[in-house]
């Protein structure tokens, strides 16, 4: 055989393999596509009206309409029986080297020509999903900047882009979503709002008994509206927003923290000061946790089910399942102003609780140790009242304010060392503790 023959020889060799591996590749991304629509046929609230699906060998067309809504939804429902349908055309290119699947969504003509309007001829939505050969998978979801500008007023919505990842049987979930942000304003009201750069990212893994553990992060750079009330300006803008949150297994159960803060808080072109949260929840049962996950989605929301019927006692038994191990719940909540810190903490846990102690009062309130302190510095209320209050309310509100003060004082609800005004309620070992002081539930309450 000679050279030309033999380079012909592997040419045609490497060409059927990857004939053979296109097909493979093709075939299996194409089943998976059938696959995803066919498990949609079990819920209510997502019907395959319409399916068309063309298999080729180097590329493969699905076009499938879909019904959303619940028909026997009733007034529960979001839309209260109404539905409605969208089509999609999924692209499936089989190129083992670039397996991907471009999604469309088909527009009547009317809502064309209103997009063409808005989008001017670019494309409103872009969907696009990439498959490895190692079955990782990434779509990336993107729409353009548009801008309308008429009688009603003007907005400049600045696009969006995202990106998510995952594999073929979800086993990890990362994504990253970006928001360059929007301005708008109504003409009518005069009324003006501006959010800058959303920038939204996370990642996680399904880890005990399908529920995902990971971390998760939100950016907001900025915040402005403007308006006015009954011919009064009105303004509020806030700095950078930042949220955090992580949740982690430890000796089997999920555990969950976050934390946030946001500065430049301002009312009327004036500081209110910084905010600043911190919320722990731990001990949580990830089995009662998913239970509750599927009852609400897969047998409830999904199947037009809004109302929980016919599910009340197992959502109780999987309450009761979480409540078993003890959960607790603390937060923290401070706004941090020229006047001072105004404070929220909550500290909440249970005890070896029973299904009969929640039947019992007498019982539970043994089972429970709670607090709830608060902190308000006298002036920063006062200011809020004047800067809020129309011109002829102020007096009579600062009056009203500080006249529940003093009697909130003089029954020792409230405590006072003339710049805070603060307030302690704890239950504890089944006993109320008010400011210190062990008072009876009625007196709590005001009740004679």
């Amino acid at each position: 055989m000679n050279k030309t023959k033999l380079v012909l020889a592997i040419a045609a060799l490497a060409g059927a393999g990857f004939a053979g591996a296109t097909w493979y590749t093709g075939t299996t991304l194409d089943n998976k596509v059938v696959q995803a629509g066919d498990a949609l046929k079990d819920y209510k609230m997502i019907k395959v009206v319409k399916r068309d699906f063309k298999k080729g060998f180097w590329t493969s067309t699905e076009e499938v309409t879909y019904q959303l809504g619940c028909e026997d939804g009733g007034e529960a429902s979001p839309l209260r029986g109404a539905t409605g349908q969208i089509t999609l055309i999924n692209t499936i290119q089989h190129n083992p080297f670039g397996l991907e699947i471009n999604t469309k969504l088909v527009y009547s003509d009317k809502t064309k020509a209103e997009l063409a309007k808005v989008f001017k001829g670019k494309e409103p939505l872009e969907i696009n999903t990439k498959v490895s050969l190692s079955g990782d998978l990434q779509t990336r979801i993107s729409s353009p900047e548009f801008t309308i500008d008429d009688e009603k007023g003007n907005v400049n919505w600045k696009g969006f882009n995202s990106l998510i990842k995952y594999d073929k049987t979800a086993s990890y979930i990362d994504f990253d979503v970006s928001l360059p942000g929007v301005i708008a304003k109504e003409n009518a009201s005069a009324t003006q709002f501006n959010i800058g750069l959303v920038s939204y990212k996370g990642s996680y893994k399904n880890a005990v008994e399908g529920i995902y553990a990971g971390a998760e992060s939100l950016k907001i750079d900025g915040f402005g509206m403007t308006g006015k009330k009954e011919e009064k300006e009105m303004q509020v803008s806030m700095g950078q927003l930042l949220l955090n949150s992580e949740s982690k297994f430890s000796n089997g159960l999920l555990n969950f923290s976050g934390k946030g803060t946001a500065d430049k808080i301002t009312f009327n072109s004036k500081e209110i000061g910084k905010f600043e949260m911190n919320l722990d929840v731990n001990q949580l049962d990830p089995k009662a946790l998913k239970g509750l996950n599927d009852l609400t989605w897969k047998k409830g929301i999904l199947q037009c089910n809004f109302d929980n019927k016919g599910q009340e006692k197992a959502i109780q038994a999987l309450l009761m399942d979480i409540l078993k191990k003890n959960p607790s719940l603390k937060q923290n909540i401070k706004l941090h102003t020229p006047e001072g810190e105004s404070v929220v903490a909550i500290d909440l846990a249970s005890k070896d609780l029973k299904p009969e102690d929640l039947a019992n009062p007498g019982l539970l309130i043994n089972k429970i140790n709670a607090m709830l302190a608060l902190q308000l510095p006298n002036a920063f209320a006062e200011r809020m009242i004047r800067e809020s209050a129309e011109e002829e309310a102020i007096e009579p509100t600062l009056a009203m304010f500080q006249s529940s003060v003093q009697l909130g004082v003089e029954e020792g609800k409230i405590e006072s060392d003339g710049k805070l005004l603060k307030t302690k309620i704890q239950l504890k070992d089944g006993k109320i503790v008010l400011n210190g002081k062990t008072v009876e539930l009625s007196e709590l309450l005001g009740i004679q």
